[in-house]
């Protein structure tokens, strides 16, 4: 056996062992998820079929889907439901299929909105959180809130 030969291998072996142990977890940060639920609503009625999204400067984007009441429960993709605990930025974007509550028009929110967020709230270590957020048709500079950058 050439020492000399077998010396790098043997380091080779031990440093990809070392890193698949280091790197054999799951991949995920422990997050304990919280229930958050809030309500969309534009000068008043209930949006059904708008995305609703929490923007997190770090940790997880959560996501919703407003029902026909304009009610909507968050989850993320790698979580499950609920979000962690933190800051967020909130987004209320419209879709193709976005509209008010019996009206047979679709609906189409603001890009203020969409791009600089409805609020900014906090979800808590309680229970559950939950959220009610009034759009208008035409919002000004005070009804909307600075981006804050996130993390998918």
């Amino acid at each position: 056996m050439n020492l000399k030969h077998e010396l790098p291998k043997f380091f080779f072996l031990m440093a990809a062992m070392c890193f698949q142990v280091g790197c054999s977890g799951s991949g995920q940060a422990d997050y304990e998820m919280k229930s958050v639920t809030g309500i969309i609503t534009f000068e008043g009625q209930p949006v059904q079929n708008a995305s609703v999204v929490f923007d997190a400067p770090s940790g997880a984007r959560a996501f919703g889907l407003t029902d026909s009441m304009g009610q909507f429960q968050l989850e993320t993709h790698r979580y499950g439901k609920g979000a962690p605990a933190g800051e967020y930025l909130v987004k209320v974007l419209s879709k193709e299929d976005t509209k008010v509550k019996d009206s047979s028009q679709p609906l189409e929110i603001s890009m203020l909105y969409q791009e600089n967020g409805v609020a900014k709230v906090v979800v808590t270590d309680e229970n559950e959180s939950r959220f009610t957020f009034d759009l208008k048709k035409s919002p000004d500079e005070d009804d909307v809130i600075s981006s804050m950058s996130g993390e998918g």
